[in-house]
């Protein structure tokens, strides 16, 4: 397995048998929407936002924003908490977990090329 770091994404090349090909086809882990989430996140990062604090800068819908967020929280790569007395989100980047982390340094590379 060969990993090359570019200006536009991590790009990862397997050696797989003609045959397997079709069985390999790539699949991105989070839609557009969740990458731009983190992404925003991760510049952000050590703020804390709402839904509509989200869906503002990214030009995109509060419904939209609170649809994609469960799974980069079951990922582990953001915060939700619910404030008990007026019930609104606070979302912020997981900066205490490792894979958060390294979505972080690959975002760092990409900016610095």
């Amino acid at each position: 397995m060969l990993f090359i770091i570019n200006h536009i994404s991590l790009i990862i090349f397997l050696k797989v048998p003609p045959s397997n090909i079709a069985h390999n086809i790539y699949k991105p882990e989070f839609s557009l929407l969740q990458q731009e989430i983190l992404r925003y996140l991760i510049i952000k990062s050590g703020m804390s936002f709402n839904a509509r604090g989200l869906a503002k800068p990214l030009n995109r819908t509060q419904a939209g924003i609170v649809k994609a967020l469960p799974e980069l929280e079951k990922q582990g790569l953001i915060k939700i908490n619910k404030n008990k007395d007026s019930g609104r989100w606070s979302i912020e980047f997981n900066r205490d977990n490792q894979k958060a982390i390294d979505f972080k340094r690959i975002e760092n590379l990409k900016n610095d090329l």
